[in-house]
């Protein structure tokens, strides 16, 4: 079509050639998320689209009606208009082919392919745009259109208005009210605040060559101040109805109507008062004076009405009027209008003003120029069009020259100008025309506007009149350069209102040729210069009237040097100056003191390292031996004097320019490209090792591209290439500037570093470098240098299970060092990994990773009961479904966070929270499957919250055979994305597409119940199926009806035919593990039914889409494919008999269908992505059918199809000619890819076609009526596959498959098995077994109808080799009498582990050393791999602590750091935590909260110090388990660390003997939110577990490999130096690849003597009473022991319960092990002491001649007395043990009784009230109230009772009443 187009348009070219062509450039496009838009600001019923560049063509082609299409006879565009109800379809920009003055420059700049689309839909706008936007091929952009309104507030809005001011002027009457012109302060105004226009017009006046376009409402062309400054259409005859120009557009006399597409324009007030500013006729004794609006002779500038506003409300046709006016010759556009919102913009308007200011001029300038008000919202922000780069932005001032209350402000701002305020005094707005031949005052940014326009048409006049053509640069600098400088009553806004309020008389003099003129005539503006070069500076002045008197030279508007005679040059040595943009300024200056000023700018670069500069390709080693070379050249270049520029190649030929690097150092290559070449067709692309890094095509300027090279020898190529035809523009490609990364001598790194986890190892192995030899290798963990080898493996054994290491490896070339191997993460656990996935849904769509795109995002949510546990997740996988091309995928960025959303709406995404998990190329390795990755780190999946996956994919050019990824449908959006060709899109939709997703994890060891559990109601049975656990293998599942157990089986599904129709059941599952039985899955219910419905889609289709009943067209066939699975998912198994079909009618056909058949067949086919019409059977049919009802309409089968239970099922459907149509005829569908076929047509019977039509996703839902097929017995397996991996010869495993007999007859047959494999009935089966033999190679069975049998396959190899094939059962079935059950598994024999001793001992003197060993040997014929922990067992010898280390684990921003990495059980340490503020704003820290697990007792904790606001206190000090929260705020609300500062704090903790694995402390920084997000971070330090060293044993070596038949002698070293009398020991455990014995355990033993040694132990004193202390309080008293021997004492102390004891001066104490020590030295890790009471107790060790003194701390817990003895057990031979008598109470201290006292019948009743955990109460008497109560107390009486009656009488008498518990004393 490309071809054929150049035929039908070759003479319309024969009128364009040699017409200038400007350069077509866009400017900026920035994002607008359109669902964050208001209503308010979108215009509704229509919105624009632009086609994509590839169907120019046949755009060009296409041909209006009434100035509308039809359709776009494309099919998806097409569709989606019939479903959005497309109404019209009209040109944006008009019928290109109607133009025939302009038509091919529309063209050129893509204006043809822009439509207006008129809907008639109750979709969100939005949602339809968004629709549009994702028409892959078709549709390069969609919009709505925005809003727009004119920026002016009348009088209406703020006061009345004068109706009519009468003063005397001059000449215009009102003149004088003008004072925006000449300021005076006639209106109580600052003097001069104006343009200065009076000035102005000494000089000019206005000119009429120049044209003004006043793109507004409509100007009054007759109106007596503007009628005679009107732009008049040379070429057209007004009112004749001819277009006479060949314009397109009939009658434009004065411009265009674009509002009422119309020449008729209709003045307006705003439009007027606009026109009227530019240029109402000066001078004429009328009204007012106009800016440029002549002497009053009709020779002022012109003005073009291109009315695009309503003289009241609404607007259109804003992106035709800038076309029209750059086309019929205006120079400056003028425009005081706006968005309503910000923000907002249309690409259209956009690409408008691009064409104008690149097209515009008319005869006065070289191009035009585009000027806006900026907004009337008194507020900053990207307010369009004035924001935008391709316009010339204006404010407003006041007639003080400040800035206008109402008037934007911005950077963008270019310039102010008067606008005016008329809110309290009319005549301070601007006075200036009205429509109706009137004038009045107005205020706004759009009276400012038209002055800056004003002023421009003057500027232009005069360069014009003299002789010269100015750029819309020349205007843009001459009106900002010299405005007058406003900002001295504008501080609040320096830099916002532009360069200062316009002066037009100042204009002029920079424009005047007799002022001085200066030029830079070297450097090139835009040019590139090497840093740190040295760049001449060369400028030329003259005067006309005068002379020269200095040249001065700025860099950066700083004055560097001033040369005072021609030629005038200056040397810049740019050394120092920073890379980037950088200002050169020239300012001449004449005898007279008068200046011209001249600015470029130029960029500073590192100097490239191509050699181009030589001018040849002789510096590297090119190769540029192409048919046609590259050359190096000048006429074109970037930087320097030289460019390489590709070959003059023909169609389909090609050109390459290739370099081959050895990169030193891992860094980034950058080049300088330029393309001028077919656009999409012809490219520059450039390659890294022959895979494409970036292409590009069409006109581009010189750009940058940047691409990392690791380090080594790489080939880089550039290759220009065309496709068969065509050429554009100068058909080739430049390169330049090239900056290679460091290059040099490569040492090659690792290859391929892979790592294993097992039990406490982690295995590392890879492949020497690709070239080199090193001399060895070093391994890092963590970052850190971890140990060398001179080997590929290494086992690191020191490290913790379920914690994450990551690795790399390095190269050793003598002293130098390789860069790192690939990073590897090691997860050491005893745990295997466990797969998940979620999702089976067999849809496919782009995403997550849309490859036909060059960019793309996705972000989804899978739910906490998707996943279904915690766990480390270490490998994720997507799965495709189709897609021929398998290269890989690159610059891909996987994320993950926790997150409690559970749906995704439309909008932006954050990687805010999220972690970065992997990074870089993902793999695409087949056309379809699991495609995975491991993950750069795990991530720590916490098990209750929800994940959300954010995949991002980089730049990376578009491929057609891209992947399709399955997905599974979900009720809530759970997922969201978008693609983009330009830039990584940011904005994403939402979608109910989840990518299907495989999480290959480490969970917890546990009972992991089933998962996933479906039941399915079919006729007469209930289908279940459900998912195998998480993690381990269950040995079989209990299936639950209504709470009864049924039955237990082995495989994944169940059916249940013993059920009812129409009865509801309800059903659960349970894991069974060898009797231990997991939680049951949720519980589902499901109803048998005798019909079933296949689609559960809920939307209709339109009322002209096609279906089975719809009678748009006159006669219709379509059919559709029902699948198998889908019928066995909805409980139907074959065979069976359909009797009745029939589809939910949700609208009624108006007309009757003639002779309606409905034919139905098997099929192999999956859907009707082609017609399928062999095999059809006609089962139902009507001479004329209409349903009269809504609802399902069943049509009852002629016959009864039989369906066979394995094949799809065809349902056909056709009418035939009506005779009418109606637009009628709906049904309720499913969306279905190819889902439904379908060919109608007006003229002819459609019934029999079998060709042609279309494809529509509609499939009709569809029910079917059911009735079993009584034909005899019918078989279903399952499953049909088997897979046992690799078994051990010698050893077994067992799976299970079930044979069920659906029929109603006895199922009867034989299974055999292949070699290796046998099988039996399982033992819950009622099948007899053959006689003699439970297990075998041929088993033959008897099935009931209805029953279902479970039996064994077991797997028994018998050597080391494969073993396929296949399980054949034979039978008498009527579905399928030969059922294959495909089974594969392998043998090997495994390693084998022996050891010749179990017991290592040593019997060592004092100060002596021995050895002892055992061998390892491998009796196995397979690698045996192994490591050795060692454990210390109890004994008398004293623990060691190691030094902590510090460890950091930070989140962005602020971080909360401890000095420790690791911990030892047992003991009392104290911990430093510092929180670090890293905020940049003003955000400080208020709260730092830590939780400590249990086991963890905190005992003390001091203030957070070191915040300038002051100390964080805790809320908590002490308690096991605790979470303390440290809070400090200021009086004014603020947190106390401000940013850049750290605090500390320090926490005494106890850590319990018995905690074990890694010690979590999670922990929250909160901020007082006075910054910006986020104000609450969190995160964790985890500390690994210490096994602290074993002072008297050594090991080596501790780790290996042991190949198959050999041995290894483990060596043991015992030292008694330094070490006392008595018994030690240690369990060494082995951890090795045995499957049979993972692990086995040696003993080791030192017994330690010596002579004439011994120690005696004195303790002092031997009873300690502590009296009645608190409950929750503590007290302490003290004791020493003293060692008066001449050995070291040793033993052990221990307390009964509420007491604990500690060394005086120490921290902490050993707590909870058994009391009892000797008897427990002997046992094995992990023993328990079978005595009962267990008490604190503390390792003694005291010098010889020592005394150490120990803390005895009472902690009462309850109100009791707490009699026992510390016991002191020595090796003191003498006195083995001292008791030390301990008596202490605890007490509550109660509330005082409230006490009253009463007259009785016998005396005084005293009363009290009851007090809490009181059980008895003290009375006590005095006869004075101060006197004696006596120390025992009157009289007791128990609770509950709470009075007491005193019966003797006593003149006067007091009571007091005590609370007291037991007999514990009162306080």
């Amino acid at each position: 079509m490309r071809r054929i187009l150049f035929v039908f348009t070759a003479l319309l070219l024969l009128t364009w050639i040699g017409l200038p062509a400007s350069p077509v450039k866009f400017g900026e496009r920035p994002f607008i998320d359109i669902y964050k838009v208001p209503d308010s600001a979108i215009e509704k019923g229509h919105i624009r689209i632009k086609l994509s560049e590839k169907l120019s063509s046949q755009v060009q082609a296409y041909r209006y009606e009434e100035g509308s299409l039809k359709s776009f006879e494309i099919e998806e565009l097409d569709a989606l208009n019939l479903e959005y109800g497309i109404t019209k379809i009209t040109p944006l920009f008009g019928d290109s082919s109607k133009n025939l003055k302009w038509g091919w420059r529309h063209i050129e700049w893509g204006l043809h392919l822009w439509f207006e689309l008129e809907y008639d839909s109750s979709a969100d706008i939005r949602d339809i745009v968004m629709a549009y936007r994702g028409l892959d091929q078709s549709v390069q952009w969609a919009e709505p259109e925005y809003r727009k309104q004119l920026l002016s507030l009348t009088q209406d809005q703020i006061a009345a208005m004068e109706a009519s001011l009468s003063r005397w002027t001059p000449n215009d009457p009102r003149y004088g009210e003008q004072w925006h012109y000449h300021n005076t302060g006639q209106t109580g105004g600052t003097v001069d605040a104006d343009i200065d226009l009076p000035e102005a017009w000494d000089i000019e006046k206005g000119h009429s060559d120049v044209v003004v376009c006043i793109q507004d409402q409509g100007v009054q062309y007759d109106h007596p101040d503007l009628a005679a400054n009107m732009w008049i259409n040379p070429g057209e005859i007004a009112g004749n109805g001819i277009d006479d120009d060949n314009n397109g557009y009939v009658d434009d006399v004065y411009g265009y109507n674009f509002y009422q597409s119309t020449s008729n324009i209709v003045a307006g007030d705003h439009g007027c008062h606009v026109a009227g500013t530019v240029a109402a006729v000066t001078n004429n004794g009328v009204g007012v004076s106009g800016i440029a609006g002549g002497s009053g002779t009709g020779n002022g500038v012109r003005l073009m009405s291109t009315q695009v506003f309503a003289p009241t409300s609404g607007g259109d046709g804003f992106d035709l009027a800038p076309i029209y006016a750059a086309d019929n010759g205006a120079c400056i556009s003028q425009n005081s209008w706006g968005y309503t919102s910000v923000g907002n913009y249309e690409q259209s308007v956009l690409d408008a003003i691009d064409y104008f200011n690149a097209n515009g001029g008319g005869s006065v300038m070289s191009n035009g120029i585009t000027i806006f008000a900026a907004g009337n919202n008194q507020s900053s922000g990207q307010w369009y069009p004035g924001c935008y780069s391709g316009v010339f932005a204006v404010a407003a001032t006041t007639h003080n020259d400040t800035k206008a209350w109402y008037s934007n402000y911005d950077t963008w701002v270019d310039v102010s100008a008067p606008g005016g305020e008329t809110n309290s005094v009319t005549s301070q707005g601007v006075l200036s025309c009205w429509s109706g031949s009137n004038y009045g005052f107005y205020q706004g940014t759009s009276m400012a506007c038209p002055h800056a326009s004003g002023v421009a048409a003057l500027v232009v006049s005069y360069a014009h009149r003299n002789g010269r053509t100015l750029s819309s640069a020349d205007v843009e600098d001459i009106l900002e350069s010299t405005a007058d400088d406003h900002y001295a009553v504008n501080q609040s806004y320096l830099g916002q209102l532009g360069s200062g309020r316009i002066n037009a008389y100042q204009a002029l003099l920079a424009t005047d040729p007799t002022m001085p003129s200066v030029s830079i005539t070297a450097p090139a503006g835009g040019s590139v210069h090497d840093l740190n070069s040295s760049i001449t500076i060369t400028a030329t002045a003259s005067d006309t009237d005068g002379y020269i008197t200095g040249v001065a030279f700025y860099i950066d508007d700083v004055l560097k040097s001033t040369d005072t005679s021609s030629p005038y040059s200056w040397v810049w040595n740019t050394t120092g100056y920073a890379g980037g943009p950088h200002s050169i300024k020239v300012i001449a200056t004449d005898n007279s003191g008068n200046t011209a000023t001249r600015s470029i700018t130029v960029t500073l670069l590192a100097p490239p390292d191509e050699g181009f500069e030589t001018g040849n390709f002789t510096l590297y080693p090119w190769v540029n031996n192409s048919s046609v070379p590259w050359t190096v050249q000048s006429s074109e270049v970037f930087s320097g004097t030289y460019a390489a520029k590709s070959g003059a190649i023909s169609d389909n030929g090609s050109t390459t320019l290739s370099l081959p690097v050895v990169v030193s150092s891992a860094g980034n290559l950058s080049f300088w490209y330029k393309v001028s070449s077919e656009s999409n067709y012809d490219f520059l692309r450039f390659y890294v090792d022959g895979v494409k890094k970036g292409e590009w095509s069409g006109s581009a300027g010189w750009a940058e591209a940047s691409y990392p090279l690791t380090s080594g020898s790489h080939t880089l190529a550039w290759t220009y290439s065309k496709d068969g035809s065509w050429a554009n523009g100068s058909d080739c490609a430049w390169l330049d500037h090239i900056i290679f990364p460091p290059m040099g001598t490569y040492y090659a790194p690792p290859q391929n570093l892979t790592a294993t986890s097992g039990n406490a190892v982690v295995n590392l192995n890879w492949q020497a470098p690709a070239t080199g030899t090193p001399s060895s290798y070093r391994v890092y963990r963590d970052g850190n240098y971890l140990a060398s080898t001179g080997g590929l493996t290494y086992s690191d054994t020191n490290v913790v299970n379920e914690t994450s290491y990551q690795y790399y490896v390095t190269a050793i070339y003598g002293a130098e060092e390789s860069d790192p191997s690939n990073i590897v993460t090691g997860f050491p656990t005893t745990n295997p990994i466990s797969t998940i996935i979620i999702g089976n849904g067999s849809e496919t769509q782009p995403y997550p990773i849309n490859r036909y795109w060059n960019y793309s995002s996705h972000e989804a949510i899978y739910l906490a009961s998707q996943i279904g546990t915690a766990c480390n997740i270490r490998y994720l996988g997507f799965h495709k479904g189709s897609g021929t091309d398998v290269s890989p995928i690159e610059a891909v960025s996987i994320y993950m966070k926790h997150t409690s959303e559970s749906s995704l709406s439309s909008g932006d995404y954050s990687t805010d929270g999220y972690t970065l998990v992997y990074s870089g190329t993902f793999p695409n390795t087949d056309t379809s499957g699991w495609m995975e990755v491991e993950l750069d780190n795990l991530f720590a999946y916490n098990g209750t919250s929800n994940l959300a996956i954010l995949t991002i994919k980089g730049n990376q050019s578009y491929i057609s055979n891209y992947p399709f990824w399955t997905y599974s449908t979900t009720t809530a959006t759970q997922a969201r994305q978008n693609r983009s060709d330009s830039s990584q899109p940011i904005s994403l939709t939402a979608s109910n597409n989840l990518p299907n997703l495989k999480l290959q994890a480490y969970v917890p060891a546990g009972l992991y119940p089933a998962r996933n559990l479906i039941a399915v109601g079919g006729n007469g049975l209930v289908i279940l199926n459900w998912s195998e656990p998480i993690s381990g293998i269950p040995t079989g599942y209990k299936i639950y009806r209504n709470g009864n157990l049924l039955t237990t089986v082995t495989g994944l599904t169940y059916t249940d035919s013993a059920v009812v129709n129409g009865t509801t059941y309800s059903y659960y599952v349970v894991a069974t593990y060898s009797g231990e039985d997991a939680e049951p899955t949720e519980t589902v219910q499901a109803t048998p039914n005798s019909s079933v419905i296949i689609g559960d889609g809920t939307d209709s289709n339109s009322n002209r889409d096609a279906c089975p009943i719809n009678v748009w067209y006159q006669s219709l066939h379509g059919q559709s494919v029902y699948t198998a699975a889908e019928l066995n998912a909805a409980g139907v198994v074959g065979p069976i008999n359909i009797t009745q079909i029939g589809f939910n009618v949700t609208g009624l056909p108006a007309l009757a269908m003639p002779n309606f058949v409905v034919r139905m067949g098997h099929t192999s086919a999956t859907d009707v992505s082609s017609w399928i019409s062999t095999g059809l059977t006609q089962v139902w049919s009507s001479s004329s059918y209409q349903p009269t009802n809504t609802g399902w309409n069943m049509y009852t089968l002629s016959t009864p199809f039989l369906w066979n239970g394995i094949d799809n099922i065809v349902v056909d459907t056709a009418f035939g000619l009506i005779g009418s149509y109606s637009s009628s005829g709906t049904t309720q569908y499913t969306s279905v890819t190819n889902g439904y076929r379908y060919v109608r047509s007006d003229n002819s019977d459609q019934t029999n076609i079998f060709s042609g039509g279309y494809n529509s996703s509609y499939r009709p839902n569809l029910k079917l009526t059911l009735q079993p097929n009584q034909s005899g017995p019918v078989i279903l397996v399952n499953p049909t596959t088997l897979a046992y991996g690799d078994v051990a010869v010698g050893s077994t495993d067992t799976k299970t498959f079930t044979i069920q007999n659906s029929g109603d007859q006895t199922l009867t047959g034989t299974i055999t098995t292949p070699t290796g494999y046998t099988v039996a009935a399982a033992r819950n089966s009622t099948e007899a077994p053959l006689a003699g033999k439970e297990s075998r190679n041929s088993l033959s069975f008897s099935i009931n109808a209805g029953a279902t049998k479970t039996y064994n396959l077991t797997f028994a190899p018998t050597a080391a080799t494969s073993y396929n094939g296949n399980v054949v059962i034979a039978n008498n079935s009527t579905n399928n009498t030969s059922v294959n059950i495909a089974v594969t598994g392998a043998g090997y024999n495994p390693p084998t582990i022996d050891i010749d001793n179990d017991a290592l001992y040593a019997y060592l003197q004092v100060g002596t050393e021995g050895t002892d060993s055992f061998t390892i040997t491998n009796t196995g014929s397979q690698p045996l791999t192994f490591s050795i922990s060692m454990t210390e067992l109890p004994s008398r010898a004293g623990n060691l602590l190691q030094a902590a280390s510090a460890q950091e684990k930070s989140i962005a921003g602020s971080t909360l750091t401890l000095d420790a990495s690791s911990y030892l059980p047992g003991t009392t340490v104290d911990w430093t935590f510092t929180a670090t503020n890293a905020s940049t704003d003003v955000e400080w820290l208020r709260d730092v909260i830590i939780s400590f697990p249990a086991g963890v007792t905190v005992n003390s904790a001091t203030n957070f110090v070191g915040g300038s606001g002051g100390d964080m206190t805790p809320d908590v000090t002490s308690g096991n388990g605790v979470t303390i929260t440290w809070h400090g705020e200021t009086s004014y609300g603020y947190g106390v660390i401000k940013g850049g500062e750290s605090a500390s704090a320090t926490v005494n903790v106890t850590i319990g003997s018995s905690f074990g694995g890694n010690l979590t402390l999670p922990w929250t920084l909160n901020g007082d939110i006075y910054g910006s997000e986020p104000h609450t971070l969190s995160g964790s330090n985890v500390l690994t577990q210490d096994s602290p060293p074993i002072p008297w044993l050594s090991v080596q070596p501790l780790s290996g490999n042991i190949a198959a038949g050999q041995s290894l002698t483990i060596t043991a070293n015992f030292s008694a130096v330094g070490m006392a009398v008595g018994t030690y020991e240690a369990m060494l455990t082995i951890h090795s690849n045995d499957p049979v014995r993972p692990t086995l355990d040696v003993s080791a033993t030192m017994d330690v003597w010596d002579v004439s040694l011994a120690p005696e132990i004195v303790v002092s004193p031997l009873a300690l009473d502590f009296g009645a202390v608190e409950v929750g309080t503590t007290s302490v008293l003290q004791f020493t022991v003293q060692n008066t021997g001449n050995a070291q004492l040793t033993g052990t102390i221990s307390t009964p319960s509420g007491y604990s004891v500690a060394q005086a001066g120490a921290k902490g104490f050993v707590d909870v092990v058994p009391s009892s020590a000797s008897p427990a030295l002997k046992q094995a890790p992990g023993a328990r002491s079978a005595q009962a009471e267990v008490r604190n107790i503390l390792t003694l060790s005291v010098p010889a001649g020592a005394t150490i003194t120990y803390n005895l701390t009472f902690a009462p817990t309850a109100m009791q007395s707490y009699p026992g003895n510390v016991i002191i057990s020595s090796n003191d031979e003498d006195e083995p043990t001292v008791n030390i008598a301990l008596t202490g109470s605890g007490y509550l201290n109660l509330a005082a009784p409230q006490v009253t006292v009463q007259k009785s019948t016998n005396g005084v009743t005293v009363s009290w009230e009851a007090v809490t955990n009181a059980n008895r109460y003290h009375i006590y008497r005095a006869t004075d109230p101060y006197g004696d109560y006596g120390t025992q107390p009157f009289a007791t009486v128990l609770a509950p009772q709470t009075s007491w009656e005193d019966t003797e009488v006593l003149p006067m008498a007091f009571y007091k009443v005590v609370a007291a518990y037991e007999d514990i004393p009162a306080k």
